[in-house]
């Protein structure tokens, strides 16, 4: 029994740039972070199909048309970084091209994950199909294969997981009707990413809220080794992933409902409070602690989007920091993140672009930091709207290229059950700090889940 993976890459086509814009805030860090730090924070959306769904029974053709239709409904797909680096460029014309490998149907998700992050093509969007022969067994005029997974590969610069998420939705819908593609009403249009540039102007006032709070130094936070030890590794040494059952799930968000906060603050107070349950590195213990980190946030359109079907969600990079009591109430703790995350929202693009700035700055210091917080994305329910796409989708999950002294969580919701994941460099934190930060934050989570198993 073999699983096939199938890469529809785009191998585009030398010529003059067409439409184009510059890069802004968060675009400008993580196209910085691939070009300038090895590809780091490339992304991975991975997405299990049930195996019964009509998605799962279509060829590689029909995936084919359908990703080929999607690059004019959403032509975001169809656009890349320049060779500057300084702008989003759409691509008037592409070849295609199709890669076949094969691979035991023992085959993980996390192997998948190391399999798509093996290609270096990720200045543009490439679709993938992992096929499961189901009926190796039967004759070979007999034998059925089956889109098992389906990934999506993209440079962090050109969509955050959220919109990854629903570039997905929208592919599933094409594939299944096609006449659902609005050829009419899309030609000429231009891509929601380039239609307009940013157009506010500076406010002094929040430029300087944001320098202020970025400027609180964080206290404490997971040690960093000082060198890296090993080398390359597959991500089942830098990736775990937890998922509550639907009455876990249901019970956490009613008690944060009772309790006047969100499930991403909760999260983000647990994983405060995992670190400072780590054992000390010595010296006198504090009271209290601060966490100053860059939030990234998705509760607002872009500064760049249209208002029109096809805008995207982006991440919004803002600094927030929050005192924290060794001896506090994780949920008294949850509305002090919340009230962080609020005042983030209302930072202005201007301001966040001088942020990004100085978080370039800092990284291309090279310093290596003696700590590091984990940072939260999340992702929220992602079937929210009750789209009929997710129906097709078993699970999900989303992992980016670690190769900097840092770590991320990821967090979202399918099908009512909350899914979190933690995912680091290898070689530069130490495993059994690890493994208590990890534990630790399970254990907080389901102390306030307490819904059935």
């Amino acid at each position: 029994m073999t699983i096939s993976t199938t890469l529809l890459a785009l191998d585009w086509q030398a010529g003059a740039e067409g439409q184009h814009r510059r890069l802004s805030g968060t675009e400008r860090f993580w196209n910085f972070a691939q070009r300038s730090l090895d590809g780091a924070f490339d992304m991975v959306s991975l997405f299990q199909l049930e195996a019964s769904s009509s998605a799962s029974r279509c060829g590689v053709e029909e995936w084919r048309r359908a990703w080929s239709m999607l690059k004019r409904v959403e032509p975001v797909t169809a656009c890349r970084v320049d060779g500057e680096g300084e702008r989003l460029v759409a691509d008037s014309g592409a070849g295609q091209g199709v890669e076949v490998e094969r691979y035991e149907a023992k085959s993980t998700s996390t192997e998948m994950v190391d399999v798509c992050l093996q290609r270096r093509r990720f200045d543009r969007f490439q679709l993938w199909l992992f096929f499961d022969n189901a009926s190796a067994d039967q004759p070979a005029d007999q034998r059925e294969e089956r889109v098992a997974w389906v990934a999506i590969t993209n440079g962090h610069a050109l969509a955050d997981a959220m919109a990854v998420s629903r570039l997905f939705l929208r592919l599933i819908d094409l594939l299944l009707d096609s006449s659902t593609g609005d050829k009419d009403d899309t030609e000429g249009r231009l891509p929601p990413c380039l239609a307009v540039a940013l157009r506010q102007e500076p406010n002094a006032e929040r430029i300087g809220e944001m320098a202020a709070v970025a400027r609180m130094p964080t206290t404490t936070g997971i040690p960093v080794l000082p060198k890296p030890v090993g080398g390359a590794a597959p991500s089942s040494c830098w990736r775990r992933l937890h998922t509550l059952s639907s009455a876990q799930t249901a019970s956490l968000l009613s008690t944060g409902k009772a309790h006047g906060t969100t499930l991403s603050s909760f999260l983000q107070s647990a994983i405060y409070h995992s670190i400072l349950s780590l054992p000390p590195r010595g010296g006198e213990i504090a009271a209290t602690e601060r966490f100053t980190v860059p939030a990234m946030l998705f509760s607002r359109m872009s500064s760049l989007a249209v208002e029109e079907r096809g805008a995207f969600m982006a991440t919004t990079f803002a600094p927030t920091s929050v005192e924290v009591r060794r001896d506090g109430d994780v949920w008294t703790t949850a509305h002090e993140v919340r009230k962080s995350f609020a005042d983030a929202l209302h930072m202005d693009p201007a301001a966040q672009e001088t942020y990004v700035g100085a978080m370039i700055a800092m990284v291309q210091a090279a310093a290596t930091p003696t700590t590091a917080i984990p940072t939260l994305s999340s992702l929220g329910p992602l079937d929210a709207a009750g789209e009929a796409g997710w129906s097709q989708v078993k699970s999900y999950e989303v992992a980016s290229r670690n190769n900097q002294p840092s770590l991320g969580v990821h967090a979202w919701s399918l099908h009512g059950r909350l899914c979190f994941s933690l995912a680091w460099c290898p070689g530069r934190f130490d495993q059994d700090a690890l493994k208590l930060f990890w534990d630790g934050l399970v254990r907080i989570v389901h102390e306030h889940a307490v819904g059935s198993s």
